[in-house]
């Protein structure tokens, strides 16, 4: 289906699995028109090609290495935030904290606002991939519409200012033959970079770290041989798939798998589902770093679809893992804890992560 994005397409795939009752859409209207946003997981084709080459023409590789001596010092300070009795839920304390503030440093927003915009993110997740209450869904329905108001205001600012940020250079890079971003393409972009750029590296880290702190060998390891953590992390990404399923919709019949899909069917594909398939990995309900690099799992997409923000999710992780191991080498998970989820059907979020370590 990857391979195929003629016949599995972004447009219509993308509708709420909870449709909004009329009170929700009220507000929602007050918002800017779905049509004048369109995130590029809705594109398809030059549509999409367009709006992907201006990321790619600001996150350049050499962009995203540069970021590591920062993320490094981020990881160093919020360490020595965490409390003074050992004890914390690992998900609040650093595996969120992290990738949000190197997301709103590129995007030369003030840290004052992360626990403001880790909340509008929420919204924006359940907005489309939750399940709630009437109740819940009214929060949501105002968080997002509040999200897209200060994105908008954000790209105002940056249209008219001389920033280097990713925001200003995004709004007012000029691609010879691309006509320049709109303002609701930058604000659609922005809700998609904001969104999967630090709940889906919070979802990472601290799933990766709950598998690494159930095996404490692995663990131990990672301490003695910092080299292991990339195949750690990568073995993060297929053993528990943050992203854990992308929508398409059949742009026309096909058939897949001995199946017949019908022309306007949507489809979740379900990537977590294919990271554990038996033909492609030996053993793969077992977390082992040593498989990493054997077989590629298909957390970041295949494709021309690729996940664009792929390397600083790895570049993160990776530095979270090495700070962690040299900082806190006796982290472990508290007596008796058990993970629970919260119910989304794309993303894969451990709603909390107790861990202690010794004084």
């Amino acid at each position: 289906m990857f391979a195929d994005p003629t016949t599995f397409v972004n447009q219509g795939a993308t509708a709420p699995v909870t449709p909004p009752p009329p009170p929700v859409a009220e507000i929602l209207a007050e918002g800017i028109p779905a049509s004048e946003i369109r995130p590029t997981v809705t594109r398809d084709g030059e549509d999409h090609d367009r709006i992907r080459r201006f990321l790619v023409s600001v996150l350049t590789p050499r962009y995203i290495a540069a970021l590591e001596p920062k993320i490094r010092r981020l990881a160093d300070r919020l360490v020595d935030e965490l409390p003074a009795d050992g004890r914390a839920d690992f998900v609040n304390a650093f595996a969120y904290r992290l990738p949000l503030e190197v997301v709103l440093d590129l995007f030369g927003i003030s840290g004052a606002s992360g626990a403001q915009i880790h909340e509008w993110t929420t919204h924006a997740m359940s907005m489309f991939w939750g399940t709630f209450t009437l109740e819940e869904h009214l929060v949501a329905a105002r968080g997002y519409v509040d999200f897209q108001r200060f994105l908008a205001e954000t790209v105002q600012r940056a249209r008219t200012g001389s920033g280097d940020d990713v925001v200003s250079r995004l709004v007012n890079l000029d691609i010879g033959g691309d006509a320049p971003l709109t303002d609701g393409e930058a604000v659609g972009l922005l809700l998609g970079l904001l969104s999967a750029g630090h709940e889906t590296s919070m979802n990472l880290i601290s799933l990766t770290m709950l598998q690494v702190l159930r095996s404490p060998s692995i663990w131990q390891r990672m301490i003695d041989d910092p080299s292991v953590i990339p195949a750690v992390v990568e073995e993060g990404l297929r053993f528990e798939s943050p992203a854990h399923s992308i929508w398409r919709k059949a742009a026309a019949d096909a058939e897949l798998g001995g199946r017949t899909i019908a022309a306007g069917q949507r489809l979740s594909v379900v990537v977590g589902s294919a990271n554990r398939d038996p033909a492609v990995f030996d053993h793969p309900s077992e977390f082992d770093p040593d498989r990493a690099f054997d077989s590629p799992h298909l957390s970041f997409g295949r494709g021309v679809h690729f996940c664009v923000g792929a390397p600083l999710a790895r570049l993160e992780a990776r530095v979270a893992f090495e700070v962690l191991t040299q900082r806190l080498p006796s982290l472990r998970l508290q007596p008796g804890f058990t993970p629970s989820y919260r119910p989304n059907s794309v993303q894969r979020f451990l709603e909390r992560l107790d861990v202690e370590w010794d004084g």
